[in-house]
């Protein structure tokens, strides 16, 4: 990752677009959230593996 940037969560989102964040949610599951700036970048974290 770039400068060690963090995604952005609902909550940061949420402020970014001066909105709440369970609004944020609900325009991410009918899809009129802009797409992500960075493709490459994984939407959720590694799962750890378990030995």
């Amino acid at each position: 990752m770039p400068d060690a940037q963090l995604l952005w969560g609902y909550p940061e989102v949420a402020v970014h677009l001066g909105i709440s964040s369970q609004a944020t949610c609900s325009r991410k599951s009918r899809a009129s959230l802009p797409a992500p700036d960075d493709t490459t970048l994984p939407d959720r974290p590694p799962v750890a593996s378990v030995a």
